[in-house]
């Protein structure tokens, strides 16, 4: 069998290298992936619980309903579930049709 160019062989090289290259990518984003994405949400999370529950000044949200609240400490939210009636209408631009169901 005839020996591949010189050309032929550089080209595999060069080949084998970027395979390299890719997978050392793949792996350093794996890596973040696995070591660094869990510390960012679980400090985001943290940071969107404090904004939620940390009343620090009277123009926070819900100081009105904590400074409202009356002396025997209980709070209540009611939900409203509706299904839509109409919802091919919907997406088509129509004000939705919706039957409260509790």
């Amino acid at each position: 069998a005839p020996r591949a160019s010189r050309a032929v062989r550089l080209r595999r090289l060069t080949e084998r290298r970027a395979c390299l290259g890719c997978l050392g990518c793949g792996l350093a984003l794996a890596l973040a992936m696995v070591f660094v994405m869990p510390a960012v949400i679980r400090s985001t999370v943290r940071q969107g619980i404090r904004g939620d529950v940390v009343i620090d000044s009277a123009k926070a949200d819900g100081f009105k309903q904590f400074a409202n609240r009356g002396t025997d400490g209980k709070n209540s939210i009611e939900f409203f579930f509706f299904d839509i009636i109409n919802p091919e209408a919907v997406l088509a631009g129509q004000p939705p049709q919706v039957k409260e169901l509790g």
